[in-house]
């Protein structure tokens, strides 16, 4: 069934909770950080990290009118060599649709899953390998596969330290406190007296050129 093309914006923090569970509920375990951050790197990279995300398809996964949901949008292939643009209701602008964040996730794994040579490359959990995989037949995008690795890779090292910041959170916050001896409260009480200055904290994002989608 057709359905009304919208984009769906999701934050860096929804994406990757939307794919750390996806990933969970398919696999029957956790990613793990370099694989949760090659996920974010490449799905950035199709959907403007995010921005443009159309109908909470993660991946651009095309489909064809037998998908229960299809939205339509203008969009670019290359074929042989050249890059051609495509508009409504030619086939090539069928994609698959999504009512949620989380069924757009799951299926995005399934997609990369239903290729062992795709999700053979994402367990690598190497940017070069993961591209290289993608861009073996049949695959996944068509353009250029050197530029598709290098916007990757580049996302991939953007991305793992703040997942790997994330994951450190939560287990810090997982672990149980013991109650502190009256000597340790004196103390605590003691050197909370004597300072004088504050600690400032500062969290930011780099800004990376994106590949536009339509």
């Amino acid at each position: 069934m057709i359905v009304a093309n919208q984009l769906t914006p999701l934050s860096r923090q929804d994406a990757s909770r939307a794919l750390a569970e996806a990933y969970a509920r398919v696999t029957g375990g956790p990613p793990t950080d370099r694989v949760l951050a090659l996920l974010l790197a490449q799905t950035a990279f199709e959907t403007g990290r995010w921005q443009k995300i159309h109908n909470f398809n993660f991946g651009n996964a095309k489909a064809d009118l037998s998908y229960p949901l299809v939205a339509q949008f203008r969009c670019s292939e290359v074929e042989q060599g050249v890059e051609q643009f495509f508009d409504p209701p030619d086939p090539h602008c069928n994609f698959r649709a999504y009512t949620n964040a989380a069924d757009g996730a799951v299926d995005y794994i399934k997609v990369l899953q239903s290729r062992p040579h795709w999700w053979n490359g994402l367990q690598t959990e190497d940017p070069n390998a993961f591209v290289d995989a993608l861009a073996t037949a049949p695959k996944y995008f068509t353009g250029n596969p050197a530029v598709y690795k290098q916007a990757v890779a580049s996302l991939f090292d953007e991305f793992r330290p703040l997942v790997r910041a994330a994951a450190r959170g939560r287990r810090s916050v997982s672990l149980p406190s013991r109650p502190r001896s009256s000597s340790e409260r004196f103390a605590a009480r003691a050197a909370g007296s004597r300072a004088h200055g504050r600690c400032h904290s500062r969290a930011f994002e780099h800004a990376l050129p994106w590949r536009a989608t339509a």
